[in-house]
């Protein structure tokens, strides 16, 4: 987990990686995702998530919270799904919006997870999202229209919350479960 600050290796252009601080958090986090910008995202303990910008010179981290659309309570997660840092929780998926600087619904989805609690996300690299919550599994399956849920993908996977992670390599899913 980190504890108040994330630092950055950067080895490029020399034998002798250089630490550097980019950021630091209030609480604590043990999860970061990299979105295609490489803004880097913190989940922090106190349900906050924290945006810090490494190529930006004298950045500072920003907070965002429930006045920036999070849920105010409940669970929540982050993840990356096609390039950008979505926000997974118990009211849905939710996107960064930059333009208003607020976290919105993730358009597009249909199916009992669209507006639903979810705990896990995963696109691969056909543009599917694979996603679990306490009252479904299964996938998105992309299509020329758009995202349609497709219950039938995972429907053995049994039981529903065994399903604790996804990674599709190729034509292979794994699937993390306890054991």
């Amino acid at each position: 987990s980190i504890d108040a600050a994330i630092d950055v290796l950067d080895a490029a252009g020399s034998d002798t990686p250089r630490r550097r601080r980019i950021g630091a958090i209030d609480g604590t986090s043990s999860r970061i995702v990299v979105d295609a910008n490489e803004n880097l995202w913190a989940g922090s303990s106190d349900g906050s998530i924290w945006r810090l910008q490494p190529d930006v010179p004298d950045a500072v981290a920003q907070r965002f919270d429930a006045a920036s659309g999070l849920p105010a309570g409940g669970a929540i997660d982050i993840d990356a799904l096609d390039g950008a840092m979505v926000v997974v929780s118990d009211h849905g998926v939710l996107r960064f919006d930059a333009g208003s600087s607020r976290f919105v619904p993730l358009a597009g989805l249909d199916g009992p997870l669209a507006a639903a609690p979810i705990s896990r996300i995963h696109a691969d690299a056909q543009g599917n999202r694979y996603a679990r919550g306490p009252s479904a599994i299964g996938m998105w399956r992309r299509t020329a229209d758009g995202h349609h849920w497709d219950a039938q993908a995972l429907a053995a996977v049994s039981p529903l919350h065994d399903a604790h992670a996804f990674l599709r390599e190729g034509e292979v899913l794994w699937i993390a479960r306890p054991h």
